[in-house]
Order: C-alpha cells, then sequence, then structure tokens
C-alpha cells in the first residue's frame, strides 16, 4: 500500500501483519500512486506528486541513509499528478494531471532501477481534455483517458485522438 508521503507499507494479507515499511527518499505529498511487480525483487513504485513529477523507485532500491533512492524522474506536467500507470512490459509510463495532459513517457530498455536520479521528459503529450484528466490506461492499440470534462478518449500513440465518448454531466449530482 502506497500512502501520502511517498512510503510503503507490505502487509501479509492472510494475517493482517505488517511485513515491512520502505520509504522515498524523496517525501513529499502524493495525489496517486501505483506499484508494478509482483514480488518484492521486482517492485516498482510510481509516486505523482503535487510537485507535478512522477518519481519512479525500487523498493529494494539503492539505500540514502534509511530510504530508498528515487531512480527517474519524470518532468514535463504543470499541474499535480492524478493517475499513473505502467505498460504492461514496464517500458513506458502515463501519467495525467491537473493540467489537462496525458503524457507517455518512455522507459530506458534495459531500466532496472539502478539509474542515479534521471530526468526524464515526455515522449508524447497529448492535449484534448477541456478539464483535469483523472486516469488513464495503455492498450495495445491505443491509450484511453477519462477527465473531469465528462469524456472519455481513446488516443493513438502518435499522438492523434482517435475517438471521443461524451457521458452525462454530473457536477449537478455532486453537490
Amino acid at each position: 500500500m502506497v500512502m501520502a508521503h511517498n512510503y510503503v507499507l507490505l502487509w501479509n494479507w492472510l494475517d493482517g501483519s505488517l511485513i515491512n515499511s520502505v520509504s522515498s527518499a524523496v517525501s513529499c505529498i502524493l495525489y496517486s500512486a501505483r506499484i508494478y511487480g509482483n514480488t518484492i525483487e521486482n517492485m516498482v513504485v510510481a509516486s505523482g506528486t503535487v510537485f507535478n513529477q512522477v518519481l519512479l523507485w525500487r523498493l529494494l532500491g539503492s539505500k540514502e541513509e534509511d530510504c530508498v533512492r528515487v531512480n527517474i524522474t519524470l518532468k514535463g506536467h504543470e499541474g499535480v499528478i492524478f493517475g499513473v500507470r505502467f505498460s504492461e512490459c514496464l517500458s513506458k509510463v502515463c501519467s495525467v494531471s491537473d493540467d489537462r495532459t496525458v503524457r507517455v513517457w518512455a522507459l530506458p530498455e534495459d531500466w532496472t532501477g539502478q539509474y542515479e536520479r534521471v530526468v526524464l521528459s515526455a515522449q508524447l503529450v497529448l492535449f484534448g481534455h477541456e478539464a483535469r484528466v483523472w486516469d488513464s490506461l495503455m492498450l495495445k492499440e491505443c491509450i484511453v483517458s477519462i477527465g473531469e470534462d465528462a469524456t472519455v478518449r481513446l488516443w493513438s500513440y502518435r499522438g492523434d485522438c482517435i475517438g471521443l465518448l461524451e457521458a452525462h454531466k454530473v457536477s449537478a449530482l455532486l453537490q
């Protein structure tokens, strides 16, 4: 479980016991996080920060005092990060933000988390939502995004909006 100040609690769900607590060397408030991997040895955390960045770090990464170093920083958003997704093979990360964009980041081919604070720029910036973007999903054929503007958009990996579904406006229901 990723906590709001960029640390992870590892639980044994069978008996409810805490196995371990792992902190990132960058302790900041998160708006989103995602874990990729199925063992502690290969788990990667993507943390979406209030400082418009995505931080990538491994649970068993290099230590800096009692914390794990951030390996890769993804910079380029102009708003807080509301969602982060990994591609199936960990070659890309997709992030969505308050700045109304969806960004796709290509990770180095041999990425094993051994990098020392590499900063990457987005490979693709998708703009079309008229309000904040809440989440995304990377499929083989396209990227799907959903926004506060009550739209679902389908994007090609070339950056074209190839589909749009307008949903019912629900703002009055949320008041």
